[in-house]
């Protein structure tokens, strides 16, 4: 089932490129430069707007065509790999992330000073354990009780990184500005809550996949944007946790005719 996973994988990579380069355009030729505010009617965000879309769509039937698939059910099963590259991608994502947490904390305690920055960096260095601990508890006693524990602080820290996203954007007029940020957060809010579904006895399968893609799809495509290097780390760490989880759930399943 590798390569069905690769396969998603690249889809959500390939098309999340050609995303960054048309919001990257977007952001040269879309926006007014002395008010900074939209230009109404722009060729690039609307041509953004319908690709967003179509991966959307196209992203719901490639996941649909998993579903004859037999996914394990079980945390244990469904998050577990031996594959020691998986691992080390993993601790990878966290460090990563760690980073992150830490130049934001710095970030927030330099004018303009911000509480809700601070919160997050000290959020995510503790989601950034929690990470490691989602995946590694699947080979440990008592996996669900650790599993879902490190799931539900991870989840929370995607819900107050949302929250603290609109804060910061909340006075800005121009929704271009902010719109594929907030979507790729939510995406990553509504991923890891089904992630977390798993070690809660509660998985679904298919819409872990397809919420964890999108949001690393739309993740990659606001890699474009003007954001703070802490920030850009946060979103990286977390596109790159979304689709090794999405590979490990889909290398797990088995065709119907193997089992």
């Amino acid at each position: 089932m590798l390569n069905k996973s690769l396969k998603l994988f690249s889809f959500t990579c390939i098309f999340g490129v050609f995303g960054f380069f048309f919001r990257w355009l977007q952001t040269m030729t879309a926006f007014d430069e002395q008010s900074g505010l939209a230009a109404p009617g722009s060729l690039w965000s609307i041509v953004l707007l319908v690709y967003m879309i179509a991966v959307t769509a196209a992203l719901v039937l490639l996941v649909c065509k998993l579903k004859p698939m037999s996914f394990p059910l079980e945390y244990s099963e469904a998050l577990f790999t031996a594959t020691p590259l998986f691992n080390i991608i993993c601790v990878a994502a966290a460090v990563i992330m760690a980073l992150g947490g830490v130049l934001t904390l710095i970030n927030s305690v330099t004018p303009p000073y911000s509480i809700f920055e601070l919160i997050t960096g000290l959020f995510a260095i503790v989601a950034a354990f929690c990470l490691v601990a989602v995946l590694r508890s699947t080979k440990r006693d008592h996996a669900e009780a650790r599993g879902a524990s490190a799931a539900l602080v991870f989840d929370l820290f995607m819900c107050f990184w949302l929250i603290a996203s609109y804060k910061s954007f909340a006075s800005d007029p121009v929704i271009w500005n902010f719109a594929p940020r907030l979507l790729a957060i939510c995406a990553g809010v509504l991923a890891f809550y089904y992630i977390a579904g798993y070690p809660y006895k509660k998985p679904k399968p298919l819409p872990t996949l397809f919420f964890s893609n999108l949001s690393a799809f739309l993740f990659i495509i606001t890699f474009a944007d003007n954001y703070s290097f802490g920030t850009q780390l946060l979103s990286f760490s977390c596109a790159a946790a979304l689709c090794l989880f999405s590979v490990i759930i889909v290398s797990n399943a088995k065709l119907p005719a193997e089992e």
